[in-house]
């Protein structure tokens, strides 16, 4: 399974990540597409929950974020290069209840 290491940069005050294997793309999604928005998070974990069959697909504003039942897919909108990374759902969901983890985390200190 995947791994996430959360932390705040403490330039920025915003929080960064580190994911296991290196996922750059799906790294810098976090970091500008969700950042400090837990109602994005809820947002994105009922609609993985309600799909059925098909897929979601949203655009943020630097990534589009496609997801089905069992595979997540993130690919950046503004690069020269076609690049985009692609996982089980189950890594992606984790990734989003570690980053609520430390949105909570963060608040309560």
């Amino acid at each position: 399974m995947a791994k996430i290491s959360i932390h705040m940069d403490s330039q920025s005050g915003l929080l960064k990540c580190q994911i296991t294997p290196t996922n750059n793309i799906l790294s810098d999604f976090f970091e500008s597409e969700i950042q400090e928005d837990p109602a994005f998070i809820h947002y994105l974990k009922q609609s993985i929950d309600k799909l059925s069959n098909g897929s979601f697909e949203i655009n943020g504003n630097a990534h589009c974020l496609k997801v089905t039942k069992t595979v997540y897919a993130v690919t950046p909108l503004y690069q020269t290069v076609s690049t985009w990374v692609m996982g089980p759902i189950s890594d992606f969901t984790f990734f989003l209840d570690e980053w609520e983890k430390a949105l909570i985390s963060r608040n309560t200190s």
